[in-house]
């Protein structure tokens, strides 16, 4: 075939069928991409969040996220809402207490530059970073 090089990688082609809603969402969502390009960026992405996270912060941003979507149908969305965010904040506070691990902090020793000298500084400080990171 011309203009294939030898040995080089290729695109294998996958046939999916799809609920109608689910490609429709898939179609908004690509905002201006194809829809293959939206289900490839998609799906690459979610084998990078379960390669990358051990299973408890796995665990973790799920059920964070699943806490999102339950309080939509009774108060609105968290970020819009103020009863909605007192909500969703008192339940993700519910399930990191349930996840603590036992003992006190304790600030491990090193020479290296570190966020904080207390948890709530370096808690702080860390988020501080990814909300300026995100432009939230």
């Amino acid at each position: 075939m011309a203009g294939k090089a030898k040995g080089s990688p290729r695109d294998t082609a996958v046939g999916v069928r799809l609920p109608r809603e689910l490609h429709d969402y898939l179609l908004e969502a690509a905002a201006g991409r194809s829809i293959s390009e939206e289900v490839r960026r998609r799906l690459a992405e979610s084998f990078f969040r379960d390669n990358a996270e051990d299973a408890k912060t796995q665990a973790l941003t799920n059920v964070i996220a699943e806490l999102a979507r339950n309080v939509r149908p009774y108060y609105g969305d968290w970020h819009e809402d103020p009863y909605a965010f007192a909500v969703f904040k008192i339940a993700v506070e519910t399930v990191l207490s349930k996840m603590r691990p036992k003992g006190q902090p304790v600030a491990p020793e090193s020479d290296e530059w570190r966020p904080g000298d207390t948890p709530e500084a370096a808690g702080v400080n860390l988020a501080t970073s990814s909300i300026i990171a995100r432009r939230l």
